[in-house]
């Protein structure tokens, strides 16, 4: 005899069907969804790093079921192969949250590596923060300042000697001045 569908899931008080969630294991492997980082999730909501509606990324417990360990806080699971939905014992490592970082951003064309006009020291920088002129010359905002105030700057009496000796300077100055005043100081009549 077949049993009706509505006798073997249970309803929401909407109409949509109940899901039956079962903590994910070994036997169970695909039980779960894939985000919108591309990485996939399980249901684990006794497991101490999963997130509020208890969900955990699957690299993370099935680590654990393959090693019979827990992965700290401090640890990210790395895929050998980058494909985020490999978690096959062989694809898994465990490493600290910064060699991962490293690891992926170090190979990425995103970075580029300078060397700081101050200090001479070899620092990686985005790509994309060169747009900014200053940018990409020094590791660190002391550097920059460091530089900037190093260098001799000539002093306003200097300058305006300077501009006033050069005879081109003088005519674009004047030029540029009105008319009025310039009537008034008896330049131009």
């Amino acid at each position: 005899m077949i049993m009706p569908l509505q006798s073997v899931m249970q309803r929401n008080s909407d109409g949509t069907f109940k899901r039956e969630r079962t903590e994910w294991s070994l036997s169970n492997f695909d039980d779960g969804y894939v985000d919108n980082r591309g990485r996939f999730r399980v249901w684990s909501p006794n497991h101490p790093r999963s997130y509020k509606k208890g969900y955990i990324l699957r690299s993370i417990v099935a680590y654990e079921a393959y090693h019979g360990m827990m992965v700290l806080p401090e640890m990210d699971i790395h895929h050998m192969d980058k494909n985020r939905l490999n978690d096959s014992e062989e694809n898994l490592i465990m490493m600290s949250h910064g060699k991962h970082t490293n690891l992926h951003n170090v190979n990425n064309e995103a970075h580029v590596r300078r060397i700081c006009k101050t200090c001479e020291k070899v620092f990686t920088i985005e790509r994309w923060r060169l747009k900014d002129s200053s940018r990409g010359q020094f590791c660190s905002h002391d550097c920059f300042h460091k530089f900037t105030r190093n260098k001799p700057r000539p002093k306003m009496a200097e300058i305006t000697k300077m501009n006033w000796q050069n005879p081109d300077m003088h005519k674009k100055r004047v030029e540029g001045l009105k008319k009025s005043w310039l009537r008034r100081k008896g330049v131009v009549q």
